[in-house]
Formats: structure tokens, sequence, C-alpha cells
């Protein structure tokens, strides 16, 4: 199947990482809200993935609750300002990259359709419609609004089902952050795998898509405790799995399998239930 859409990352490919862009942000957010420097920009560190994860769907609310955890009393003026603050700070990382708009434009006078996929906080959907890439992607997905986040597989499918494509049609370029191009080859994998058992069980060979939760590897204990718990909370064992528990399933698929083919198994402590 011939690939006719092309979904871009936001951050680090389109635009600068948005870490580079924001510069000073958190010191005149401290200074707006009269809160000490760096007790608030840990908080407002901690709060990253939550606001990633659309916990907050406002720019208010993000500041309200970092404001509420140090005790700070709340002034709407100074909330008032704040909020501009983060939004010029916001408006500023979404200038495009040098040639970003005329990539796009060109990839879509090419005959390709154009997508987005983006981990972020609420704000880049807010001021999204002010962009210069407004009119030239289509669908564009937002971590904040849908409550999901890269690598999950489940964001790259959302993506394709709002733009009426299937994976193995889609191209995904971004720069690796988050794991993101892992879980795109294997957000396309499971279409590829079930056309594969199909095409070579003429020769007895078998294809299966394992697709794993969270496992205890590096990239799942570097997370923060606060996400740790958040993770655990969706799952109905109570844990993440072991890769030995994922190695045991997939050495009897290589060994008793024979009959198991263009199927799609989903170890993950019932978390997808």
């Amino acid at each position: 199947m011939n690939c006719n859409t092309i979904i871009f990352d936001l951050f680090g490919t389109l635009v600068d990482d948005f870490v580079t862009s924001a510069g000073e942000m958190n010191g005149e957010l401290a200074a707006a809200l009269q809160a000490p420097f760096e007790p608030f920009k840990q908080h407002w560190r901690d709060t990253a993935e939550m606001r990633t994860l659309g916990v907050f769907q406002t720019v208010e609310a993000s500041l309200e609750y970092v404001c509420e955890m140090m005790g700070i009393p709340l002034v709407a003026e100074r909330l008032n300002q704040a909020v501009e603050i983060r939004l010029r700070y916001v408006r500023h990382a979404l200038e495009p990259r040098p040639g970003s708009v005329a990539t796009l434009a060109g990839v879509k006078q090419a005959g390709y359709r154009v997508g987005l996929l983006s981990n972020c906080s609420i704000e880049i959907p807010i001021l999204w419609p002010e962009t210069a890439f407004f009119s030239l992607i289509e669908n564009p997905i937002f971590s904040s609004r849908e409550l999901l986040k890269k690598p999950d597989a489940r964001i790259y499918h959302l993506a394709c089902r709002r733009l009426g494509v299937s994976p193995e049609q889609c191209l995904y370029v971004a720069d690796g952050e988050n794991f993101e191009l892992t879980a795109a080859a294997k957000a396309g994998l499971i279409a590829f795998a079930k056309s594969a058992a199909k095409e070579l069980a003429r020769n007895n060979i078998t294809v299966n898509a394992m697709c794993p939760g969270f496992v205890e590897t590096d990239m799942v204990i570097a997370l923060s405790d606060d996400v740790k718990k958040n993770l655990l909370a969706q799952i109905p064992l109570g844990r993440f799995g072991k890769p030995e528990e994922v190695a045991t399933f997939v050495r009897f698929l290589c060994t008793e399998g024979d009959w198991i083919t263009g199927q799609q198994f989903n170890p993950n402590g019932g978390q997808y239930m």
C-alpha cells in the first residue's frame, strides 16, 4: 500500500523545542504571581506531565493549581498577568522553523495529506488557529485535548482515524523524543502483521503483533513517581509488567503457537479493558 499521508511532530520538527523557545518564562511567571522563583520553577516542572495529558483545560487552571500547591493567595490581576505571559511565550515557541511552512505547502501541493501529532499543553490548541500552520494541516491531534500522549499507540491510531487513513499509508516525521518513532512504527506494525500473516500462511509461517503495556524497562523506571502513580491507577492488576513475563509469552508463540497467526496481543495488566 502506497504512502499518501505525512504526519508531523511539532516541537523539534516544525518549530524549535519548547525549552529553547520558552527562555526566561518561569522567572516572569513567578514574579507576576509573587511566588518564590525556585519553588515555583520546581512545581511548574513537576506538573509538566499533567499539562501534557490535559489535566488542565485552561491556562488559568494550571497556574491556579501550582499556586494552591505553594499556598500562594490567588489574585485575579496577578493571574491574568501570568496567563498573558504564558501565552506570549507559547506564541513565540510556535514560530515556524525556517522552511517548515514551505515544506508543508510543497507536500500538500504534491498531493499528500498532512497531519500533526503533538505532545503539548493546552495553550497549543488554544493558539493553533493563530499559527502559520493552521491552514496547512488537517485534523491536528494534541495530547492535552485527547488526554493521551506519545508513545501510547492509541494516539497514533486516533490520528490515522481522524485523517481517514490506515497506519501503513502514513509516514511519520519527528525528532524522536519520547520514543515516538518507535511507537509510530509499532502503531503501523499491527496492520502490517495482519497483511503479512495472510501472505505467509501458505508457507506455514505465522506472524503476530506483540503490543505490551508498561513494562519495567529503563524508560518506565525513569518516569517520575507521580507519573508512575497515575499509570498504575489505570492498570487493574496494580503493577507494571516484567520483561520476563512478556518474553515467556513470546517464547510460547514461537514454540507452541503453530496455529496462531495474524493476531495482536496486548499483555498490559488489563489496562485497556
